[in-house]
């Protein structure tokens, strides 16, 4: 795995998650999973707290890109580049 290929992973899963974040707000609004305005807080509308989800799903989607295009399939993510990935998303 070269860092190319690495980087062009990061700057796919930077796009995906871009493009699913919106989803994730309406999703968590419509679930009720907001934070909202009190008077400890300084926002002043109810902000959407599963945006996590964006950036989880487009790591996964993007790992599963990875094992897919890849000959050596799930051997790809023992790389020691990729075992960093993994200790850095925890």
């Amino acid at each position: 795995m070269t860092v190319l290929s690495l980087t062009f992973l990061v700057v796919l899963a930077a796009g995906i998650s871009y493009l699913l974040t919106p989803a994730t707000r309406r999703l968590s609004r419509r679930l009720g999973a907001v934070d909202r305005p009190g008077p400890r807080k300084v926002h002043q509308e109810p902000i959407p707290r599963l945006g996590g989800l964006a950036v989880i799903a487009s790591v996964v989607i993007c790992l599963g890109a990875l094992c897919f295009l890849d000959a050596r399939g799930i051997h790809t993510l023992m790389d020691p580049p990729c075992e960093g990935l993994f200790l850095g998303l925890l």
